[in-house]
């Protein structure tokens, strides 16, 4: 997953400038993995406020598909 922020350039059109990579961190040791966060393309991830603190989280399925990453 990439972040891009959005603008208008003098001719009003929609244009997007990269901001950051979002990696995969590993809550149990609070280590930085250098992988996106993983989506298998079968499965639909949602990116929504999921504990309502204002931030937007990802979910989506793990490799095997037997649990759900947030």
């Amino acid at each position: 997953f990439m972040i891009y922020t959005g603008y208008y350039n003098s001719d009003s059109e929609l244009c997007f400038t990269f901001y950051k990579a979002l990696y995969f961190k590993n809550l149990k040791s609070d280590t930085v993995h250098n992988v996106n966060a993983y989506n298998n393309p079968g499965d639909i991830p949602a990116i929504v406020d999921v504990d309502n603190d204002g931030d937007l989280d990802i979910v989506s399925y793990d490799i095997q598909g037997g649990y759900m990453n947030w």
